[in-house]
């Protein structure tokens, strides 16, 4: 496992309330099994302190399945609010836990959880397919202190692209509109989000940075995403995972 040593957790008791996060959460995992080759998406069901064992649910590629023997050894990724997690760890065996059939691994030695302040991004691929249709709504959320109120005007839709995503926020690219500049602390409603074969529609947001791209009529506006709902959050992990996956095998 390549790691900081200053990101590393071995204390038991601080991996187990991680571990929790990420099954409260119902984030998505990359299973790895490097001596085979093989992956799949998973969940942890239970992490098993006292017995030394972490469950997780059965991984959704079948020839990943067939490889998971006592022994084989794994490498398991994914993100805690968007903050990397990874660690190591090996088959024990395969049972069952509340009438589900789950896989039991052992608990790790060391976990790394890159703690920082920044969501972790990934960039969308210009191939990929993306868009964004977006307005900004009648009200700001963090105003500058004694600026007066400004109405916007709803009915104007924006069409954008995005250019990078986390799970806390993304950045787009924005064809300036005369009359229409968006302000720091600006109220957005994300009416559509299309990225690849997925789609998100009324996700309300923050803007939070803006920055003059090639010429000042193109603008790249950092969002900062609002009360995600719980399968908003899901898909938006799994579409993480599948980004930073495919951007691995590209190098």
């Amino acid at each position: 496992m390549t790691h900081n040593s200053s990101t590393l957790i071995r204390n038991r008791k601080r991996q187990a309330g991680i571990f929790n996060a990420l099954k409260q959460s119902r984030s998505l995992l990359m299973m790895y099994a490097p001596e085979r080759r093989q992956q799949g998406l998973t969940q942890i069901i239970e992490p098993d302190l006292d017995g030394e064992e972490v469950l997780f649910d059965i991984p959704n590629d079948e020839a990943l399945v067939k490889v998971l023997e006592e022994g084989v050894r794994l490498t398991v990724s994914g993100l805690l609010q968007g903050v990397p997690v990874r660690f190591d760890t090996c088959v024990i065996r395969r049972g069952q836990y509340d009438g589900e059939e789950v896989l039991a691994c052992r608990w790790p030695d060391a976990l790394d959880y890159q703690q920082r302040r920044n969501a972790f991004r990934v960039q969308i691929p210009r191939g990929m397919d993306g868009h964004v249709l977006w307005f900004r709504e009648r009200r700001r959320y963090h105003p500058p202190a004694g600026e007066a109120q400004v109405d916007v005007d709803e009915d104007l839709l924006h069409e954008s692209r995005p250019s990078d995503l986390s799970i806390q926020g993304m950045c787009l690219e924005y064809e300036a509109v005369e009359g229409d500049d968006p302000q720091i602390g600006d109220a957005v409603l994300i009416r559509e989000l299309r990225i690849g074969n997925q789609l998100w529609s009324d996700l309300r947001a923050e803007v939070r940075s803006i920055q003059v791209l090639e010429s000042r009529s193109l603008l790249r506006l950092g969002v900062l995403f609002l009360e995600l709902s719980p399968s908003a959050d899901r898909s938006l992990n799994r579409l993480l995972m599948e980004l930073q996956h495919d951007a691995a095998r590209r190098l």
